[in-house]
């Protein structure tokens, strides 16, 4: 995984930075302080904006760096009105009681219909109930795990927390089909960063299917009939692989789910 990805463009509070300013800014103290969103622009819109906005106004208050006047956002968002990209928002503290908004744009990563995942080397290790609800820049564990996984041929990497129940994978949440057709997500007491594309589906969902939180072991994600990552850029995609264990592709439960998200 590069540690540097190739952008389009990089702005701080709409005016556009240079690479070597944005890598600058990255080695700074600061940024490893802040909060981010990592967004989908679909022509010129932020389908999921409300649920992201929500998360930044967590982020707020859990860090206490204010969250700054971003009027420029959805001006800078119309330059980019025909396709699809990725976004990443960070927002850092720029001296006492002020912030900055750091916007980077991206190409929307090539899309995929089978995940495969390989197990962490070692477990998450979040303890504080915050990390359910706020996405902060420190990811440091995330980062190491998730190339690991990519240097083992795999997409992500699977979580798990100490005590042994499935948490999340780096970049994204979890969705099991258990043989009886129920939907199951890793429970909070896992310690999953509850993402935006998750909590979107289930709002869309609601008086449909549920899905439930639940307790998950990866003895679980073996013996299921299907599995899904979701998150905010990727919508739904089939997990096909777990280490060398072949999951069950349940094309239905696919289509259905991906039915209900807008791109």
């Amino acid at each position: 995984m590069s540690a540097f990805p190739r952008a389009i463009a990089y702005y701080k509070d709409g005016v556009k930075l240079s690479d070597e300013t944005l890598k600058t800014l990255m080695s700074l103290r600061e940024w490893n302080e802040g909060y981010f969103e990592t967004m989908r622009i679909k022509n010129g819109n932020l389908p999921l904006w409300s649920y992201h906005l929500a998360r930044l106004k967590r982020g707020e208050q859990h860090t206490g760096i204010a969250l700054p006047k971003m009027d420029f956002i959805h001006e800078l968002f119309n330059a980019f009105s025909a396709g699809d990209y990725r976004c990443r928002l960070t927002i850092i503290p720029a001296g006492k009681a002020a912030s900055s908004a750091i916007v980077a744009l991206y190409p929307l990563p090539e899309s995929k219909n089978a995940y495969r995942l390989k197990s962490a080397a070692r477990p998450h290790p979040f303890t504080d109930s915050h990390h359910t609800t706020v996405k902060l820049s420190y990811r440091v564990y995330y980062n190491e795990m998730y190339s690991q996984a990519l240097t083992e041929g795999a997409d992500d990497a699977l979580l798990i927390s100490p005590e042994n129940f499935v948490s999340e994978t780096c970049i994204a949440n979890i969705i099991v089909s258990t043989n009886c057709g129920d939907l199951l997500t890793p429970a909070a007491t896992a310690m999953p960063l509850e993402g935006t594309g998750l909590q979107y589906l289930r709002d869309k969902m609601a008086g449909e299917t549920l899905i439930k939180q639940a307790m998950l072991q990866y003895t679980d994600l073996i013996h299921s009939n299907g599995i899904w990552i979701v998150n905010a850029l990727r919508g739904i995609v089939p997990v096909t692989q777990i280490d060398d264990y072949a999951i069950p592709q349940n094309e239905t439960q696919t289509t259905f789910l991906a039915s209900f998200f807008p791109y």
